[in-house]
């Protein structure tokens, strides 16, 4: 088996493991025997591609700390969902990790809330606007890498997009289909 196939492998496995949430983290891990099989620096070839990535998860650094905050002014269902959310997202961010090859954010950022969230309406708010402000980012990915790393760029837009509908009080979300992606 090639060191690139094994990282193939080893991106696909994690990205299957986020697209499900009802697999636990657990469940997520893969072999060590792949993972050591895959060298520090079989990220992207491209720095236009590993600079899409590191945005993408600087974004999905941002995210997880926004949903921590909806959550908080969140019950029930809609608890849940953003909870699910944050699950996706984290998931999401480590298959980003794998891909880079290296720690984006290895300190603890702090980020700065666009508008006061103090009760349901304005953290729904906030949850669409997290995920509308992903959509982007996960495009200029996928217009700069290949095989799966691009399919799951491609898929964590369509997934933000659908989150974002939801949380939206009126569906302006874009379209994630729209666009030509080479």
């Amino acid at each position: 088996m090639s060191v690139r196939s094994g990282f193939a492998r080893t991106v696909a496995s994690v990205i299957a493991c986020f697209n499900s949430a009802l697999i636990t983290l657990s469940a997520c891990s893969t072999s060590s025997q792949t993972l050591e099989g895959s060298p520090p620096n079989s990220a992207p070839s491209s720095n236009a591609a590993t600079q899409a990535l590191t945005s993408v998860i600087r974004g999905l650094d941002a995210a997880i700390y926004g949903y921590g905050i909806v959550g908080s002014h969140l019950s029930g269902t809609e608890q849940r969902q953003a909870k699910k959310a944050q699950t996706v997202l984290n998931r999401q961010r480590v298959a980003f990790i794998l891909a880079v090859g290296a720690q984006v954010n290895p300190e603890a950022v702090a980020y700065q809330i666009p508008f006061p969230v103090t009760d349901s309406t304005s953290a729904k708010k906030l949850a669409a606007m997290l995920e509308v402000k992903l959509i982007p980012l996960f495009t200029t990915a996928a217009q700069v890498t290949t095989g799966p790393i691009k399919a799951a760029t491609l898929l964590a837009k369509t997934q933000a997009s659908a989150r974002a509908a939801t949380w939206a009080d009126t569906p302006t979300v874009p379209n994630p289909t729209e666009g030509t992606l080479n």
